[in-house]
């Protein structure tokens, strides 16, 4: 493609010409191709055409930009030139994106306290049988040390609101929390209780 005839297809590329703007990318295709490719082998898991629609469309958003600088004199390695830097800069910017992505994921992975945190199905198994027997043990208890022990620790009642509950004071529910509590540690097997 010679100079004028470039210059003319740039000029109807920019007035919205679809038949210009397809020929134009056709011509230079294999340019902005092959500067991706440059930047992109190295990273097998880029995409070189996903790479080359956003160069297509920043080259359509810019066009008229590059246009105003295509003097009369330039010639047809001036527009290769701008094309396959903003090819360069499109991949160069898509591979460090996906670097800082993949950081982020190796950033993210599950560390030893957060893997503790996890719930597995035998984690859950010996929780639930630990409530089993928490729950066997509590029946153990005497009546009133039974209720006060679920009003407290199962309906999150205050120690002041149970006490008005069973009809006794704040000093005598404490009391019998912190007996309920050394019978359930000799209940429970292996000292479970904390």
């Amino acid at each position: 493609m010679q100079h004028e005839e470039l210059r003319q297809l740039l000029d109807k590329a920019v007035c919205g010409d679809d038949d210009s703007w397809n020929r134009l990318v056709t011509e230079f295709k294999p340019i902005v191709f092959a500067a991706i490719y440059k930047v992109f082998k190295g990273t097998p898991d880029m995409s070189t055409r996903d790479c080359a629609q956003v160069v297509w469309a920043k080259v359509s958003n810019n066009l008229s930009d590059f246009q105003g600088r295509f003097e009369p004199t330039a010639k047809r390695e001036t527009f290769v030139t701008w094309l396959s830097r903003a090819a360069t800069t499109s991949a160069q910017d898509l591979v460090r994106y996906h670097r800082a992505e993949k950081r982020a994921f190796r950033a993210a992975r599950i560390t030893p306290d957060i893997e503790a945190s996890i719930r597995t199905p035998s984690s859950l198994a010996n929780e639930q049988m630990l409530n089993d027997e928490l729950r066997a043990a509590i029946e153990k208890l005497e009546p009133l040390t039974r209720e006060i022990i679920e009003l407290r620790f199962f309906e999150a009642l205050t120690i002041r609101e149970v006490a008005e509950v069973v009809d006794t004071t704040v000093d005598k529910v404490r009391t019998r929390i912190e007996k309920a509590t050394q019978e359930l540690r000799a209940f429970l097997p292996g000292g479970t209780w904390q």
